[in-house]
């Protein structure tokens, strides 16, 4: 028997000297890769490379001016209620006021016509209803 040439496929291949692409392959995929990942990532982050400084400082300057916009807010608001307090306590006072002129001019009115005030009276207590002789006491 002669033998025939193996396809390419099932030679077996030379020791190479060196690290081939394929032995890298199990590391960066198993348990090793990933703890390499996490570590530079954790590396890089407490360095400052995945959070840019010039990105932290528009933020903290934007968040300085928000902050002092939320102030002046906050001061407009404490003024427009004591403005509408005040403005509150001017109507009720305005009330008073109308109410305590009508009634003097319902006593002008009065005096000038000569006639009695209005009195309002109860009607007598029926006596045949029970506990109507304590409405008028």
């Amino acid at each position: 028997m002669t033998q025939q040439a193996r396809p390419a496929r099932f030679q077996t291949r030379k020791e190479e000297k060196g690290v081939s692409l394929s032995s890298l392959v199990p590391l960066v995929t198993g348990t090793g890769g990933a703890l390499i990942v996490l570590l530079a990532g954790m590396g890089l982050f407490l360095t400052g490379k995945l959070h840019p400084d010039p990105e932290f400082q528009r933020i903290i300057t934007e968040n300085d001016r928000l902050r002092e916009a939320n102030d002046l807010l906050r001061k407009a608001s404490e003024e427009l209620r004591a403005q509408n307090a005040t403005l509150a306590d001017a109507s009720n006072l305005t009330n008073n006021l109308v109410t305590a002129l009508i009634g003097v001019a319902h006593e002008r009115r009065a005096a000038e016509n000569s006639q009695p005030p209005v009195v309002l009276q109860l009607p007598a207590p029926d006596p045949g209803v029970p506990g109507a002789g304590n409405v008028g006491a």
